[in-house]
């Protein structure tokens, strides 16, 4: 397998190139894209310009210092749009009542989600970590953490018998769909993880797989079902167009024209593939990698070997898993209640 990361001239793939310093552009979006704030469609025009150039410059060290992933690198740019059409000043004119009023805003007046809000409040706070260490504003705002309730959400895994019914009927135009899905349901892999994969990442027997995760995180993952093996290894081996084979460069997962599929496609056609097999509740790929982590911990897998599998920066993030296996267990006991029959 090669190592994965690095494109032309040192580029992780999937990120564009640092935009140019003279041009005017908040995340290499054109600065007068429109936005949507407080019902009203505003342009990054009013954006005071030092702030624009602080939030480029702070968009280009995610991307390229720290390799966030595109998707969250549009993550902090929705959001940092989103306060500095609401207070164009500069950096150096932030202050605590600021950033606390926009979370508030966020709260009341947009009606966001306690999960959403508490993502703007994360953006905010790592770029403001960003200024003070730029001495764009006051040393004081690093010590800014608003107090948000957490949410308690369990995740919610798909069942074995939902999984049985999703892989069950396939037929040609759904092979491709079940392959994903039994991939992510085996090894836990994020949608992004697998829309990114190239034949180079699989080991020729199809044994094992490098994936490059968030934070440009390097881990390898194991293909222990033999079925899943043939069709990783039925996938490698197709043609090209032109008949000739395809090289370790290729996407593994392809749309049409042999390009990559894209996270967005793949999804639209899990949901067709699930109401096409008569599936009653809506599935999402994420709940395939909850369903790995949850069978896992449920067979009396290690935590710690979750962990590595799913890529987790911190062990917090598995333990949650230990909760839904506990909450299926209660489940399950009480629809056997073993003592319903000694003791009424």
């Amino acid at each position: 397998m090669q190592r994965r990361g690095q494109g032309k001239n040192g580029a992780r793939p999937g990120i564009a190139p640092p935009p140019d310093t003279k041009s005017f552009r908040l995340g290499w979006h054109d600065c007068t894209a429109p936005l949507l704030v407080n019902r009203r469609r505003v342009t990054i025009e009013r954006i005071h310009m030092p702030f624009l150039i602080a939030a480029k410059t702070y968009l280009d060290f995610i991307a390229h210092v720290r390799r966030l992933s595109a998707h969250s690198v549009a993550a902090y740019r929705s959001d940092l749009s989103c306060f500095a059409a609401r207070y164009p000043g500069a950096p150096a004119e932030l202050t605590m009542g600021m950033l606390t009023e926009h979370v508030i805003w966020l709260t009341r007046e947009r009606g966001l989600a306690a999960a959403s809000v508490r993502r703007h409040a994360a953006s905010l706070r790592s770029f403001v970590r960003y200024a003070v260490e730029q001495k764009l504003c006051e040393p004081a705002l690093a010590a800014w953490r608003p107090q948000l309730k957490r949410p308690r959400r369990l995740p919610r895994p798909v069942s074995r018998v939902e999984m049985r019914q999703l892989v069950a009927t396939s037929g040609r135009a759904g092979d491709l769909v079940v392959t994903a899905i039994l991939l992510m349901a085996g090894t836990g892999l994020r949608i992004s993880e697998l829309c990114a994969l190239r034949v180079g990442d699989v080991e020729p027997d199809a044994r094992s797989i490098l994936i490059l995760g968030k934070g440009a995180r390097e881990r390898v993952v194991y293909v222990a079902n033999a079925n899943l093996r043939d069709r990783l290894r039925s996938l490698m081996a197709r043609k090209s167009d032109g008949g000739a084979p395809i090289d370790s460069s290729s996407p593994l997962f392809y749309a049409r024209d042999h390009r990559s599929l894209s996270a967005a496609a793949l999804r639209r056609q899990i949901r067709a593939h699930a109401k096409r097999t008569g599936l009653v509740r809506p599935v999402s790929p994420h709940m395939f990698r909850h369903s790995a982590a949850t069978w896992l911990i449920e067979e009396g897998i290690d935590i710690r070997t979750v962990q590595r599998l799913l890529g987790h920066a911190s062990i917090a993030t598995t333990e949650i898993y230990t909760h839904v296996a506990d909450r299926l267990l209660e489940q399950s006991l009480k629809r056997v209640d073993v003592l319903r029959r000694v003791a009424g």
